[in-house]
């Protein structure tokens, strides 16, 4: 398949959008925190939870980004 420079994502684009999914994807994680501090469920998963959804979107991200790089090279 060949891939044209117009169906291709401007880099400067692509990171904005990143950013911004990352913004909001970390708010969903202080508000979950929050909340779970706030009602008190202290159990040992909801304490580990929100940083494994912040790596495993962090890992999802780099790899959108990588692969996006090696597209366009």
């Amino acid at each position: 398949m060949q891939i044209t420079f117009p169906l291709v994502i401007n880099p400067l684009v692509f990171a904005g959008i990143l950013a911004v999914v990352i913004l909001i994807l970390g708010t969903f994680s202080v508000v979950f925190i929050y909340h779970w501090k706030e009602y008190g469920m202290e159990t040992p998963y909801i304490k580990r939870a929100p940083k494994i959804y912040l790596s495993v979107t962090a890992l999802l991200c780099t790899f959108a980004v990588v692969s996006y790089f090696i597209l366009i090279s």
